[in-house]
């Protein structure tokens, strides 16, 4: 693997950790 694969994997793991974080703080928020 090369290093840019490296970083781009490492950018999609990111960002999907960061946006099913925010998909549950929301849900958190919306649910009473």
């Amino acid at each position: 693997m090369t290093v840019n694969t490296y970083k781009n994997l490492l950018a999609d793991i990111l960002w999907l950790e960061g946006f099913s974080f925010l998909n549950g703080e929301l849900m958190r928020l919306s649910s009473p």
